[in-house]
């Protein structure tokens, strides 16, 4: 008998819900970093400079916030920041690896 998840037998609807909740979810998180932005910054650096691979993890996702809060603000500030970090941390290939699979 084969094994299904939840979310392959779940209803269009059911799923555009979950879609939905997600969204808000996500919207939510992201109010709660305004005005944040420059310590997200700094814990990013911190993070990078621990040269740890789930520290890289944690900076990129920390950095998929704040792109997503630039990207609220219409900000280019956002991409001159990235391009500056990739820069200064060229020689770090697990990071940089990191860093393109999420897009940034």
């Amino acid at each position: 008998m084969p094994f299904f998840s939840r979310t392959e037998v779940c209803s269009p609807q059911e799923k555009a819900r979950r879609e939905r909740e997600a969204a808000i979810a996500r919207a939510h998180h992201l109010d709660a970093l305004v005005g944040r932005e420059p310590a997200i910054w700094t814990q990013v650096e911190g993070l990078i400079a621990s040269k740890q691979p789930k520290s890289y993890d944690q900076a990129v996702t920390l950095l998929v916030d704040l792109r997503d809060l630039a990207t609220r603000k219409g900000g280019a500030d956002f991409q001159r920041r990235v391009e500056e970090l990739r820069a200064a941390h060229a020689r770090k290939p697990t990071l940089i690896d990191r860093l393109q699979k999420a897009g940034l």
